[in-house]
């Protein structure tokens, strides 16, 4: 698998599993490298279940939230699927209030997202 700037990738069980190497997923990071890592990895074909661990992250700028759509949107185009996992308090926060609970899977821990994927 490619070297990433911005994330930490690994496959688990035919699972690409993706962790922010930032705590701060700022307007830059998220129009910019940011963005063109997580969605030429959702492109590649051997990518049909993507899980992002966002443990850690403590901001997410509005960019980077139109960027878990923007997956989301890639990931159902292609017969594949996406979760979301480990979102901490502020993050959770946000994505409630944005009722990214109504279109995202999301989950409380890594493992809990693995086994969605089941």
């Amino acid at each position: 698998m490619a070297q990433y700037r911005n994330l930490q990738v690994r496959t688990q069980d035919g699972v690409v599993v993706v962790r922010f190497t930032e705590a701060w997923l700022t307007t830059d990071l998220a129009q910019g490298e940011l963005r063109k890592e997580l969605l030429s990895l959702a492109a590649q074909e051997d990518c049909s279940k993507f899980l992002v661990n966002c443990a850690g992250v403590t901001y997410v700028s509005s960019s980077m939230l139109g960027n878990f759509i923007s997956l989301h949107k890639q990931m159902n185009a292609k017969g594949g699927r996406l979760a979301v996992c480990e979102l901490t308090p502020t993050v959770q926060e946000i994505f409630t209030t944005m009722k990214f609970y109504e279109i995202l899977d999301i989950r409380n821990t890594e493992s809990e997202g693995l086994k969605a994927f089941e």
